[in-house]
């Protein structure tokens, strides 16, 4: 029987409203869970924020061994590194590998497995850092290539942003591994809330997401369908659900029949998404798209933005959008008005759990023989 590989696995980017590394990790914890519980034990790395019935609320059940290793995480710095130096000294004889599902890379760790997400949102955070702290990020950023025994990119469009962004050749040490979601499963009607039923006789275009995230282009969205509202006699209505922050003009929004519900609960989410017409996306950059995936599995239509890497991802399952042109959003909403195209969902055998499973457990096997 072979050994179990001790992992010490970074979970600290999971939190109360889940952006898409949360989601990711968790993700990742599932896979682990289900195909590999006998073989791993994770020292999971958590932010005491989050309690661990909080963490545990996340999984149907954990079968796979784990212990909680608390941490006041820091935002990057040298403060933050420190913490990790010192969980690496208390934790140095009890792990084989460490996991790092973030772009943090901590500055002190020497091996494990840098998995990275989106070389554009990295490059865009710098623009809102000052410039001690960009230096700093890209010197974590180069540390973590260095230093990892292996990469796991997202997407291969994501390794080729990295690799010219930073001018590095990782091509020795990555390997692309897609991301996965579990199939769709029926959603019990009676935790669902009054305010997402109104919706159930309602033709609506969906937005998912962190609005406040300027890359994720919702004013843009909501100008387009402003504009769509205006040209075209349709009840069609765009609903938006996620924190904004307090960025968004909430103003003469149902005037469009545009609904903004804020964060909603995984239930509420789940049902809005199966009785969506279309899912739209039209970010300026993006890693992945959970969504996106998740719209697929459903057999919901999707508009996105022509980026290479959802070009690489959803090929010909979804419509193409230019997402700097309010125009061609507006042109796209009609012609998803006027006599809707039904794409081929046929091609989603490569984001199937077990494929990507299989694809990060031998990334781990072949780090911890090193």
């Amino acid at each position: 029987m072979e050994k179990t590989i001790r992992l010490l696995f970074d979970a600290s980017e999971i939190c109360t409203q889940l952006n898409g590394t949360a989601q990711y990790t968790i993700n990742l914890i599932n896979l682990f869970n289900k195909y590999y519980y006998k073989e791993f034990f994770l020292y999971i790395i958590l932010n005491p924020d989050l309690n661990e019935l909080e963490f545990l609320s996340h999984f149907d059940k954990l079968r796979l061994e784990y212990e909680i290793i608390p941490l006041h995480t820091r935002p990057i710095g040298p403060m933050r590194d420190l913490k990790y130096l010192k969980i690496n000294r208390y934790m140095k004889d009890k792990y084989d590998l460490y996991i790092c599902p973030t772009e943090k890379w901590p500055y002190f760790m020497k091996e494990g497995i840098f998995i990275v997400h989106d070389a554009r949102a990295v490059n865009k955070t710098l623009i809102g850092l000052n410039i001690l702290k960009k230096i700093y990020l890209k010197f974590i950023l180069k540390k973590g290539f260095k230093n990892s025994t292996s990469i796991i990119s997202v997407s291969g469009s994501t390794l080729k942003d990295f690799e010219e962004s930073m001018r590095i050749n990782l091509s020795d040490k990555s390997s692309v591994v897609y991301s996965s979601r579990p199939e769709p499963v029926l959603v019990d009607s009676t935790k669902i809330s009054d305010d997402i039923k109104y919706f159930d006789s309602e033709d609506y275009f969906l937005f998912f997401g962190q609005l406040w995230r300027l890359h994720k282009n919702v004013q843009r969205l909501i100008d387009a369908f402003k504009e769509y509202k205006k040209e075209c006699n349709t009840n069609m209505k765009l609903v938006l659900a996620g924190d904004d922050k307090n960025t968004l003009n909430h103003q003469d929004l149902q005037r469009y029949d545009i609904f903004y519900l804020g964060y909603i609960e995984e239930a509420d989410r789940q049902y809005l998404l199966k009785n969506a017409k279309v899912l739209v996306n039209i970010s300026v950059f993006e890693g992945f798209s959970f969504p996106i995936l998740e719209a697929l599995q459903n057999d919901v239509e999707v508009i996105c933005s022509d980026l290479p890497v959802f070009k690489e991802l959803y090929r010909c399952m979804v419509s193409y959008v230019d997402p700097y042109s309010v125009d061609a959003i507006v042109n796209v909403f009609k012609d998803f008005t006027d006599s809707p195209e039904v794409k081929s969902k046929d091609n989603l055998e490569q984001f199937k759990e077990e494929v990507s499973a299989a694809g990060i457990y031998n990334v781990i096997k072949r780090a911890a023989k090193n």
